[in-house]
């Protein structure tokens, strides 16, 4: 498989690892709530933040999906366009600042990655 395409895939699954394990801060937030160890004043607040990343996460994933890998010269190439199209999400969202790192983090780690396999 073609390194773009791999990078695609893996990036792919990467922001699905997120929000899995988005999911399961959810899942404990909730566990917390029921043993009284936050109020629900707290719950909700998080809830909403963690619910809100990943919205994000969504829309990123829907974003690669419709990508063409082809369309780009190479790796680097794929990568800048879609950290740009990633920023130009943030910039007109209202996702928390908090998930661009989180997302920056994977898109060069994945690149890294495929690079060196």
């Amino acid at each position: 498989m073609p390194e773009k395409r791999k990078y695609l895939r893996i990036l792919d699954l990467e922001l699905q690892s997120l929000e899995e394990d988005i999911g399961l801060l959810i899942d404990d937030y909730k566990r917390r709530k029921e043993k009284g160890e936050i109020t629900n004043y707290v719950l909700l607040e998080n809830l909403a933040l963690l619910q809100s990343q990943m919205n994000g996460i969504a829309s990123f994933r829907r974003l690669l999906a419709s990508v063409d890998p082809e369309s780009h010269p190479d790796l680097d190439a794929l990568v800048r366009d879609i950290h740009s199209r990633i920023k130009a999400i943030m910039d007109r969202s209202s996702f928390p600042e908090s998930l661009y790192p989180l997302v920056l983090r994977r898109l060069a780690k994945v690149a890294q990655y495929v690079k060196h396999i």
